[in-house]
């Protein structure tokens, strides 16, 4: 685990200091115009502060010097930055995106990655950057690609990874057989329980098709809408769940755990498998 930290460290130091770069820029021009405005705002002041001054020392000459050459410095500053203002904003849009660019395919590499620890911490962050960009399209990417990672690895075996390392894991695997990878459980989490942050519930449906989803625990997880054709869903939980509108195989809630309610509503008859919200 050392060496993951290290790495993320050294990719957040780098994002930060290009970040941090364009803030002192930033502040920088802001606060030279103010120091241009405060100057002319106390012009007056200062020359008559000036002319007050006894005429046989230099002082009167040197502060009138000195406060006109402070202004001619401005003045020139200020009409650099306005000169070059276009081409700093474009400038600075582009570096943002470099930036936001770089998060993701880091992210996407370590999602790929054959430790547990690591695509976990990768979806986290895959989510906070779904949360910090204020672009639409670029929010439904990455949970396009989150509900890809669901549905690609969410058929490999748990014991073929290092997922065993989990004693968590370890012991539902003992005890049930099987049991879900504990990182499809947190990325389905994301998507059908925190889909509300992004501010997309209503233009967003789940595509989990062919997922599967075998004892994933989706009490209260709003699926509305989500494409569940040929998803296996045995022994899952959906007590709770939001299921209008689903998309789903004759198969699809085979062994499933679905109250009576929502049996009826799904339109399935003769459902075995009934387990009641408390």
């Amino acid at each position: 685990m050392n060496h993951i930290m290290i790495k993320s460290n050294e990719f957040t130091k780098s994002f930060t200091c290009k970040l941090t770069a364009l803030r002192i820029f930033e502040w920088f021009s802001i606060s030279t115009f103010a120091v241009f405005i405060l100057t002319l705002c106390f012009w007056e002041e200062i020359i008559k502060y000036t002319a007050n001054l006894p005429q046989d020392t230099d002082s009167h000459l040197g502060l009138t010097l000195g406060a006109f050459s402070l202004s001619f410095v401005e003045a020139i500053v200020i009409v650099f930055f306005l000169w070059c203002g276009k081409k700093y904003l474009c400038k600075t849009a582009a570096v943002k995106q470099a930036l936001f660019t770089d998060r993701i395919n880091e992210a996407l590499t370590r999602l790929r990655s054959e430790e547990i620890f690591v695509r976990i911490s990768a979806l986290s962050e895959l989510w906070r950057i779904a949360k910090e960009t204020k672009t639409e399209g670029e929010k439904i990417e990455i949970l396009d690609t989150i509900c890809a990672f669901i549905r690609d690895l969410s058929h490999t075996s748990p014991s073929a990874t290092s997922l065993t390392h989990s004693p968590e894991l370890k012991n539902n695997i003992e005890k049930n057989g099987t049991a879900i990878r504990n990182d499809i459980q947190i990325a389905l989490k994301f998507v059908t329980r925190n889909l509300d942050e992004l501010g997309l519930k209503s233009k967003y449906s789940l595509n989990l098709s062919s997922a599967n989803l075998k004892q994933a625990n989706l009490i209260n997880a709003d699926l509305t809408g989500a494409n569940l054709l040929g998803t296996n869903l045995y022994d899952s939980k959906l007590q709770g769940a939001k299921l209008a509108e689903v998309f789903f195989s004759p198969d699809t809630f085979t062994g499933a755990w679905l109250t009576t309610k929502q049996c009826k509503k799904l339109g399935i008859k003769d459902h075995k498998w009934i387990l009641e919200e408390k």
